[in-house]
């Protein structure tokens, strides 16, 4: 038996069973620090100012059945004794909430097993109260991300410059509104898929193809720019001047997580020079 001290309340009104518990845990030497209470009335009062770690709770008691508290107890596993071996007993019993049931014998064989019993019930109980934890955590932060999702895709939305994501295998993860309009893709129509299948970079006078400024940024683990004559060529087949900056995403150990490409349309810009 485990040798860490748990509370433990026993709702027993024999006084022979009493000394039977007192006995079997003195003999066995069980780490118990226990309550006794004689009746439902008392068990209702020594729940209302202590908390346990169990509850040993016995079905026939002067002043009720323990039907009668069983539902007050609240997240403390019930070991559910009685010397009445009825199968109806046992099935209410699980069904409202008791850990485990054991039959009273006149031997008090029953005692023996009770410790073994008790571990298991404190046991699973913290196991479930921890998984419980570990989900409203889950929960909770699958909220937080869901807040910080739409928070992203609102501030991507609303940046005028477009904005492509890729990760290190230079496959797009984020894509913006901006970034559709000059590209004339769908972000769901790139997602997953490597940027050069994507975007064609070509320099406005020799019209050959340049390189993006994100594989320099793989290279290099530093933001890099584009050339002053690139063109972006869409989905269309249309040409616009673009502005090309390629930024890392670092981690912790200062690896690249991804690129954060932004695309900037020099149209305007142009034209009022021109102009």
């Amino acid at each position: 038996m485990d040798k860490t001290r748990c509370k433990v309340l026993l709702v027993e009104d024999s006084d022979c069973d009493q000394r039977a518990f007192k006995r079997a845990v003195r003999e066995q030497q069980l780490p118990y620090d226990y309550t006794i209470a004689g009746s439902i009335s008392q068990a209702k009062e020594t729940l209302d100012m202590d908390e346990f770690d169990v509850v040993v709770l016995d079905h026939s008691l002067g002043d009720g059945t323990a039907f009668d508290v069983l539902g007050l107890i609240k997240n403390t596993p019930v070991i559910f004794t009685t010397g009445v071996c009825d199968e109806k007993v046992a099935v209410r019993a699980m069904k409202e909430g008791a850990y485990d049931y054991l039959p009273k014998d006149l031997d008090y064989n029953y005692l023996k097993a009770l410790p073994n019993v008790v571990k298991n019930a404190i046991t699973e109980h913290k196991i479930r109260n921890e998984l419980e934890k570990h989900h409203e955590s889950l929960e909770e932060r699958a909220r937080q991300l869901a807040v910080e999702k739409e928070f992203l895709n609102n501030t991507f939305s609303s940046i005028g410059d477009g904005i492509v994501v890729v990760d290190t295998e230079k496959r797009v993860i984020l894509f913006n509104k901006a970034a559709e309009e000059l590209t004339h893709w769908r972000f769901k129509e790139v997602r997953g898929k490597s940027y050069d299948k994507i975007f064609r970079i070509i320099d406005e006078k020799t019209r050959e193809g340049v390189e993006n400024p994100i594989d320099r940024t793989l290279l290099s683990g530093k933001r890099e720019f584009g050339g002053n004559c690139d063109l972006l060529v869409s989905k269309n087949g249309d040409e616009r001047p673009i502005s090309i900056t390629a930024s890392p995403v670092l981690k912790k150990d200062r690896t690249i997580a991804g690129i954060v490409m932004v695309l900037h349309d020099m149209s305007k810009k142009r034209q009022t020079h021109a102009g």
